[in-house]
């Protein structure tokens, strides 16, 4: 395995710093405001009307009430429609702000099938590193560079000489003044990418099963957490509960 400078590293190297990477700040927002988008009202019925569209079942492929359904295999290779899903996938990635070299595949994958991956590729992030001598002296694919350009459109160039300290004092010196107005005139109005709160899993999985049963009797649903999170909640919480995740349900 090597880096973008032709290093050599080690197996141990390469894990390690794929690991600080997948617990990046920037990596989980992404990912939290990628499950807010999925259970929204707007995506979720773009996803339903994309399925038949291209005759993939209602709830896609995967575990069903009818068994597990499986796309037909000549659709692997052979279908003019994985071209068109694909460009589908990357239309919904930009209209929602998603880097698209790391989301097109994740979004594709939920038009097909009804579960989810989390994606842990190096770009799924806030941020990127870009080489741009490199850059310069062999250009990606039009396709790619836009990508980038679209999704990170503000640099901060490094000198070889600069250490840590001295990128991180740069930008706490500079981010107000110079950085953040420039990130401002990119960002589309109404965009909610950084903004969602973090929640430990279980309590949005509580959250979650209270909200897919919203239409029992309070009382029946509290009595369903109970056996299923032993949490004793009350009506009014159960009431609040559902009231904020219709709210979150909302366009993203």
């Amino acid at each position: 395995m090597i880096n973008n400078k032709g290093q050599k590293l080690t197996k141990e190297q390469f894990n390690k710093g794929m690991k600080k990477l997948a617990s990046s700040q920037g990596r989980q927002k992404l990912w939290n405001y990628f499950l807010s988008i999925i259970k929204s009202t707007k995506f979720q019925k773009t996803i339903a009307d994309l399925r038949k569209k291209y005759d993939i079942p209602k709830d896609g492929f995967g575990p069903s009430s009818e068994g597990f359904i499986l796309p037909p295999r000549q659709w692997e290779y052979e279908d003019p429609r994985n071209r068109k899903i694909r460009n589908d996938a990357e239309g919904l990635c930009k209209e929602y702000g998603l880097y698209f070299i790391d989301w097109q595949d994740v979004i594709e994958f939920v038009i097909y099938y009804n579960k989810l991956y989390k994606p842990e590729e190096i770009g799924g992030d806030l941020c990127m590193v870009s080489d741009f001598r490199e850059e310069a002296k062999e250009p990606f694919t039009k396709w790619i560079q836009a990508a980038d350009d679209y999704s990170f459109p503000v640099a901060i160039r490094v000198s070889p000489y600069a250490s840590e300290r001295d990128i991180i004092d740069f930008i706490k010196k500079s981010y107000y003044l110079f950085i953040k107005p420039i990130q401002d005139s990119y960002k589309e109005s109404g965009s909610k990418i950084g903004k969602l709160k973090k929640r430990k899993k279980s309590i949005q999985d509580r959250n979650d099963f209270i909200y897919n049963n919203r239409e029992l009797p309070r009382r029946e649903i509290g009595k369903l957490v109970s056996k299923k999170f032993n949490e004793l909640l009350d009506y009014g919480l159960i009431g609040k509960i559902i009231s904020i995740e219709k709210e979150r349900r909302r366009d993203v």
